[in-house]
């Protein structure tokens, strides 16, 4: 059951939230709202045929057309849907009327709070939403992921924590978890190692069995020297030890090309590495032997659409690896490591990326797709970059 805050409350909590005014619509809003009408009536029919689907007798023939009608208006309701989101996050939607309006607003900034790549806008949808919309069922995921998440990006990790305290109020099990879980992150980004393994201490009290082993892992490695990773089997460059690497930042992203996951954190790698290696950021895509691979034929199939494959001997993914690489056009180094590897490191699941600083000890360690916003700015403290 969500914690259902007074609009009093929130108002004090986000006294920076954009204000309302009374001034006339301007002729965007008008096409946002046309726009939405447009895409409540895609998501109508989607609804009306999803209702007839459920009372259908399965495997009958009218589950059959039901479902391909579904799928096809489903597909049909994305593009309205884009078009209304577009509109939205250019139009000055802090001028729409929080009660006329308010189906379209619940409905587009948690949308638009997710947009990290604009953390300005993000961080005003977020505390727009939760200023006038504490009471939907959405507002615990603005104000404990979107938001923090969103802060994270413009650079603003002190604030960005403080959100995360106040969404931890009230928070129960595995919310409570999550919440606790990415405090920690956060601080260890910033270096604060106790106040780190404190949340994860926090965390451990109600974490499930897969949860506790994260934070065992990142109690154990957050503050030690990196472990020695003793490959030969380099991928797009010479083979170099940690060691040798003392003075720059590295990321070490454990992978497996048949992990969709690690598969879809490798663009923001790729860019990371890119943009900062100058400044001194090392990446390394750390993988090791498995039976069964993923091999795009570009980099358009990097997520989606490349060959499964199977019966892979060692040799045969080292083969894999190099054809991967050279597929989607990665640029930094791949190294073909071994399962003892992933055990120093105390890898439970992947994809795991560990930070390790210009004094060759880890800083963080973060785990999972959804963990950008935590990379990027875990990347620009230990460069020592300010993104404000």
């Amino acid at each position: 059951m969500l914690r259902r805050v007074t609009t009093l409350a929130v108002l004090a909590l986000y006294a920076s939230a954009p204000a309302q005014t009374s001034a006339a619509p301007t002729k965007g809003l008008v096409q946002v709202r046309a726009l939405y009408l447009e895409w409540s009536g895609a998501l109508a029919r989607v609804d009306a045929v999803a209702k007839d689907l459920k009372d259908a007798p399965r495997d009958s023939e009218l589950f059959r057309q039901l479902s391909a009608r579904l799928q096809e208006l489903t597909k049909l309701a994305s593009k309205p849907q884009q078009a209304f989101q577009q509109a939205f996050a250019s139009a000055e939607w802090s001028r729409l009327d929080v009660q006329s309006d308010a189906a379209l607003l619940r409905d587009a900034l948690p949308v638009l709070a997710r947009d990290y790549a604009q953390p300005r806008a993000a961080i005003a949808a977020g505390r727009f939403f939760m200023a006038n919309f504490a009471g939907d069922e959405r507002a615990a995921t603005v104000a404990g992921t979107s938001l923090p998440m969103a802060l994270l990006a413009g650079g603003d990790g002190a604030e960005a924590k403080r959100q995360l305290e106040r969404a931890l109020v009230g928070a129960k099990g595995a919310a409570k978890t999550k919440l606790l879980l990415t405090l920690g992150d956060v601080a260890a980004a910033d270096g604060e190692r106790e106040q780190a393994i404190r949340c994860y201490e926090l965390a451990g009290a109600d974490a499930d069995a897969k949860e506790k082993k994260a934070i065992a892992m990142r109690r154990e490695l957050i503050g030690k020297p990196a472990p020695v990773i003793n490959s030969r089997n380099w991928f797009g460059a010479e083979p170099r030890s940690l060691m040798s690497m003392r003075g720059k930042v590295v990321l070490i992203d454990f992978w497996a090309s048949w992990c969709p996951p690690c598969r879809t954190i490798m663009g923001t790698l790729d860019e990371l590495h890119g943009a900062n290696r100058a400044a001194g950021l090392e990446v390394i895509g750390l993988t090791r032997s498995y039976p069964n691979g993923y091999l795009p034929a570009d980099r358009k199939q990097l997520r989606t659409g490349g060959t499964a494959l199977q019966g892979l001997d060692e040799q045969h993914y080292r083969e894999h690896v190099a054809a991967f690489r050279k597929n989607t056009g990665i640029s930094y180094p791949f190294v073909l490591g071994t399962e003892q590897d992933f055990k120093t490191y105390q890898i439970s699941s992947i994809p795991t990326v560990v930070l390790v600083g210009r004094d060759g000890r880890i800083s963080a360690v973060m785990m999972g797709a959804s963990c950008e916003p935590v990379l990027r700015y875990a990347v620009a403290k230990a460069l020592g970059e300010s993104k404000r």
